[in-house]
């Protein structure tokens, strides 16, 4: 019920931004900045195989990939505590789809919010 388009204008824009960073180095970024002891979260599998390769070929052995989807930050945050000492890191492609899921909560509440009050 976002009559006015932010919804919409937010997730075209996401996604505008997403495929402008296509091919920019943000993996080998994050490659470079992650030391051992540290985590990096991401989304699938798939994805966390292709990580793990590219930092054994870095040299980095001791980070762990820990695979997290759909992104939920209660979720994850449990799943962490206790288990890592060093720094955690949310991959791009974690924090694509928890802004993803972020707007559609936000318009699912609006939505809920007009069919309540005005009896849609």
């Amino acid at each position: 019920m976002d009559s006015f388009g932010y919804s919409g204008a937010m997730t075209v824009g996401l996604h505008v931004y997403e495929q402008s960073n296509r091919q920019s180095g943000r993996t080998a970024r994050l490659i470079e900045q992650i030391k051992d002891g540290d985590v990096i979260v991401v989304t699938t599998a798939q994805y966390a195989a292709l990580l793990k390769t590219r930092l054994h070929e870095a040299g980095k052995k001791k980070v762990s990939v820990v695979v997290d989807g759909p992104p939920d930050l209660e979720r994850l945050h449990s799943r962490l505590s206790g288990k890592y000492g060093g720094k955690v890191l949310l991959d791009h492609t974690w924090m694509l789809e928890y802004f993803e899921k972020s707007l559609e909560r936000a318009e699912k509440d609006l939505q809920d919010f007009y069919i309540f009050w005005n009896k849609v």
